[in-house]
């Protein structure tokens, strides 16, 4: 069931190095108004401001929803809170109309499922941290439909992981455009 057009995707939990508790999202949050009570009625209000975020690319806002010792794992990789946020940044400045669109976030066992559909038009350059900037190449890209699974703890995301797929956020996005070797 689709909820509404925000950017964002999530992938399965894991993560024995975390030192905190996570805790699940049973009542700690409201119902958003565009999704349907009884499907969300678990999931923290501060959630859906990252949602939001993402929709209208206001990093400051995604920045706020999310624990300062963040941590955004790939199969590859594992980002810190600014490496993140820097990543998101560089997406939105060569995706100018990157977008998202979700399913209802679902709360399971101790994390928050959001199934993904995200979609831009490579248009600036991408200037992500660790790899020479790419420039404009105009190519369409689509990412197949994936799951991110968020923890949270103390009314913030402590962890993101999107579900390992060909073709996948964030991998895909590079592959599409031509980098053979993507660093997520």
């Amino acid at each position: 069931m689709r909820a509404g057009s925000y950017p964002v995707q999530i992938s399965p939990p894991v993560s024995a190095a975390r030192t905190r508790k996570s805790t699940t999202a049973i009542g700690i949050g409201r119902t958003h108004s565009k999704l349907s009570s009884s499907a969300c009625a678990m999931i923290p209000a501060f959630f859906y401001s990252y949602i939001e975020g993402l929709r209208t690319h206001d990093v400051e806002t995604i920045a706020s929803t999310v624990a300062d010792d963040l941590c955004f794992v790939t199969a590859t990789t594992t980002l810190n809170k600014q490496q993140f946020l820097a990543m998101l940044r560089a997406l939105y400045a060569g995706f100018p109309d990157w977008h998202y669109d979700h399913d209802v976030p679902e709360e399971r066992d101790a994390v928050i499922a959001v199934r993904w559909r995200q979609s831009g038009t490579h248009l600036g350059t991408l200037a992500l941290p660790g790899i020479t900037p790419i420039a404009a190449t105009g190519i369409r890209v689509v990412i197949p439909e994936q799951y991110f699974y968020y923890r949270v703890d103390d009314f913030r995301i402590i962890e993101i992981r999107p579900e390992s797929i060909a073709g996948g956020a964030p991998g895909g996005i590079l592959q599409q455009i031509g980098v053979l070797v993507p660093p997520f």
